[in-house]
């Protein structure tokens, strides 16, 4: 563009403040240009590498959310991958940074139906960020029944958040297991003076759905 006639002329013929916002608007549409990455190419390219998936999956950006998870929990397949894959996800949790790659680290999680690390999937329920108490919510969904042993634990200690606890119940209903009904019916009063009547009643009336 620097090198363009036309433009070249039109500058010109611009005052000098009018100039300069040209310029610098030409500057940062090259230096854009100069780093871009096509995220969903390098996706495509990456295949079954778990490596590079994983590389991917700590980009600052949106658009791998819903598709590495899945591929990643496949090429990790069991044993020293799998191992390897779930120890980048705590990493990244614990890590502190951007959130697109801790909802996606979480989604992962639960795609590998870690069971066991359920508490720590759940204490990102707490998160203010919609992007991360949301990943955590699809993430104990997937894992499925254990989620409710730990909804049991964490009533019995007290002290939970009413918002988690709603989320937590929420997950626990959607699953409409019969262990779903008697932990509302175990805990029914317990529920509704903690998160309140017209939430508990949205989360039980998941029941059967």
């Amino acid at each position: 563009a620097f090198q363009t006639t036309g433009i070249i002329e039109l500058a010109e013929q611009l005052e000098t403040a009018i100039q300069q916002w040209l310029i610098g608007i030409m500057i940062s549409g090259t230096v854009k240009v100069s780093i871009y990455r096509n995220y969903v190419l390098e996706s495509e390219e990456a295949g079954e590498d778990l490596s590079a998936l994983l590389a991917l999956a700590g980009v600052e950006s949106s658009c791998l959310l819903n598709s590495l998870p899945v591929r990643i929990a496949r090429a990790a397949g069991a044993g020293p991958a799998r191992a390897r894959a779930i120890d980048w996800c705590l990493s990244t949790l614990e890590a502190r940074g951007p959130f697109f790659p801790k909802a996606l680290a979480l989604d992962t999680l639960g795609t590998l139906g870690t069971a066991d690390l359920v508490p720590e999937i759940a204490a990102h329920l707490a998160d203010d960020n919609a992007y991360i108490y949301g990943a955590a919510e699809r993430a104990l969904t997937r894992i499925g029944e254990p989620v409710i042993d730990h909804v049991r634990m964490v009533m019995g200690r007290g002290g939970v958040q009413p918002e988690v606890l709603q989320s937590l119940l929420r997950v626990a209903c959607e699953m409409s297991h019969q262990s779903s009904l008697r932990l509302v019916t175990d805990h029914f009063d317990e529920i509704f003076e903690t998160i309140g009547p017209e939430p508990a009643s949205e989360a039980v009336g998941m029941l059967g759905h």
